[in-house]
């Protein structure tokens, strides 16, 4: 390099199907001896833009038909608004609500048909005699909890399994 280049350092072209230089191409040149502060000063004289007025106007829930409550542990499980103790337990996992006999929600025991609210911590208490009963399915929101529970009372013999179309809508008319 003679004297006038020294502030400028070439780098060859690549395309990107090369894995060699293009020396014939124009060559990109970066300056070293420009003032580093330089192009940032009419960067900062910009006004940053506020949003604070918009986001308190137009405030969107994305999950307001759901909630969010915590395992003793800290873990988060997202449950729909409304919903209630069997459905934690049945999301936790099947065998937790199979045998849940009672459930503490922030430190009190709390009523099985008496619905969560966003950030209770839940706890399951389970006993290995208890076993799920067939009134639990108006007791259940979610449909992960009804099914599993459904199961469960059809391989204890409480719940018949549906064998035809006649027999589905019986069963949806007594239920409505």
């Amino acid at each position: 390099m003679n004297n006038s280049d020294k502030s400028l350092y070439q780098i060859p072209y690549f395309s990107e199907a090369q894995k060699e230089p293009d020396f014939k191409k124009p060559k990109i040149q970066i300056a070293y001896n420009m003032p580093q502060q330089m192009p940032l000063k009419p960067i900062q004289q910009v006004k940053k833009p506020t949003f604070q007025p918009i986001l308190k106007n137009n405030q969107i829930d994305i999950f307001g038909d759901r909630i969010f409550v915590y395992s003793p542990k800290g873990d988060i499980y997202n449950l729909p608004e409304g919903a209630l103790p069997l459905d934690f337990a049945y999301m936790v996992h099947s065998d937790i609500g199979k045998h849940a006999y009672a459930f503490r929600v922030n430190e009190k025991i709390h009523a099985f048909d008496k619905p969560l609210e966003k950030g209770d911590v839940v706890e399951v208490l389970t006993r290995k005699s208890s076993e799920p009963k067939i009134d639990w399915l108006d007791l259940v929101k979610t449909s992960h909890a009804r099914i599993k529970l459904r199961s469960q009372l059809r391989q204890r013999g409480d719940l018949e399994p549906i064998k035809n179309a006649e027999a589905i809508r019986a069963r949806k008319s007594g239920e409505k």
